[in-house]
């Protein structure tokens, strides 16, 4: 609902009670996203003893603009707060005694075939056959696999 369109708020003291409204609702969203973000590095941390992320450049991924669906994924990515997870893992994860690993974000973990170790450009491409040996990758699966080693 866009605030100014609706004709019940033209009452004079009713734009304030639904902006309070509307302020309490994204406070409670972001107590929501707070407390899963808590839970699921603390579960990480003490489950696993080696954690790798990559050190993507969340900001560059925002201001990307042009690509098919570009709106939606800068949208996807600025609610999933990938840098506020990565902060609660690394204090965590010297918490619990487990160990947090930083892939340089140029490493090319999705572009590296995990069977032979050939590296092509495969673009935005979800799966792809690595020229090397044949073998067909989806592209987050190989990046885990890569980044696992």
């Amino acid at each position: 609902m866009v605030i100014t369109e609706c004709a019940a708020l033209t009452e004079p003291g009713k734009r304030t009670s639904v902006r309070t409204g509307l302020v309490v609702w994204w406070r409670r969203v972001a107590d929501i996203r707070g407390c899963h973000i808590h839970r699921l590095t603390a579960r990480l941390a003490k489950t696993h003893g080696e954690i790798v992320v990559e050190g993507l450049d969340a900001a560059g991924m925002l201001r990307q603009k042009g690509l098919t669906g570009a709106r939606a994924r800068r949208r996807g990515l600025s609610d999933s707060a990938l840098g506020e997870t990565r902060r609660q893992l690394g204090y965590k994860t010297g918490w619990y005694g487990s160990r947090l690993v930083i892939a340089d974000r140029f490493y090319p973990s999705s572009k590296t075939c995990h069977a032979c170790g050939h590296a092509q450009d495969i673009g935005w491409a979800g799966h792809w056959s690595c020229a090397g040996c044949g073998t067909a990758h989806q592209r987050d699966d190989n990046a885990a696999v890569n980044l696992a080693r």
